[in-house]
């Protein structure tokens, strides 16, 4: 019932035999909770005569957009961290960066859903530093925690990843993963994808999922905070 592959194989499998009103409702249901599905922006044909699917993602996006701007949480201010460079060297990192929005996304390299997470991070940041309009306004922060777990050098994952933004260190024992959760009383589960705005104000989580467009949808929030 949760699996939805298996909703996706049977929408298309209606539309093939004709019922294309149950094939096309099931295709949005999927689609809209797994964007990145393989095939599922496809099976939206069955919702269109012409079997172009431009105005259903359209719509889609819209309300999609819509529905994730209105989880705006109007600001709590996160703490100061107390974390390492890549030298070992202690820094205290703040999340106030006038005249910035902040992406800042908690992770650990042996986390298979932070190994989902991070290559969507590293894209939308790829897609903020080509874009005149934000790249002066919007920065990438990584904190990799959970560090005594590794189970590859780190190097080897950022190589893998292509990591394009700073990354600072959780030195031992989680700690500072464990005082940004507590401070906005949230599982200190990872991955963590926050925004905040300038004033280092928390206002948005977005959570994880195998099939979520988190580029997307840091792209929306990050226009949206961008503007005020």
């Amino acid at each position: 019932e949760s699996d939805p592959r298996l909703h996706l194989r049977l929408s298309i499998a209606q539309a093939a035999t004709g019922d294309t009103i149950s094939a096309c409702g099931r295709a949005r249901d999927v689609f809209v909770a797994n964007p990145l599905l393989q095939g599922a922006k496809e099976a939206l044909a069955a919702c269109r005569d012409d079997r172009d699917v431009s105005p259903v993602l359209a719509e889609i996006y819209g309300d999609q957009k819509k529905a994730l701007l209105a989880t705006d949480l109007h600001g709590v201010l996160a703490p100061m961290l107390q974390l390492e460079d890549d030298q070992g060297r202690g820094i205290d990192l703040s999340f106030e960066s006038p005249g910035k929005v902040t992406v800042a996304v908690v992770f650990a390299t042996w986390c298979a859903h932070c190994q989902t997470e991070i290559p969507r991070v590293v894209a939308f940041a790829r897609a903020v530093f080509g874009d005149a309009r934000l790249r002066d306004r919007v920065r990438v922060v990584g904190i990799r925690t959970a560090v005594e777990k590794d189970k590859e050098p780190y190097d080897a994952f950022a190589t893998r990843n292509g990591i394009n933004f700073p990354i600072h260190h959780d030195p031992v024992m989680a700690l500072a993963l464990n005082r940004f959760a507590k401070a906005f009383d949230i599982p200190a589960a990872i991955p963590i994808t926050a925004v905040l705005d300038e004033g280092g104000h928390v206002r948005f989580f977005l959570p994880p999922g195998d099939y979520k467009d988190t580029a997307r949808e840091l792209l929306w929030i990050v226009e949206y905070l961008s503007s005020k």
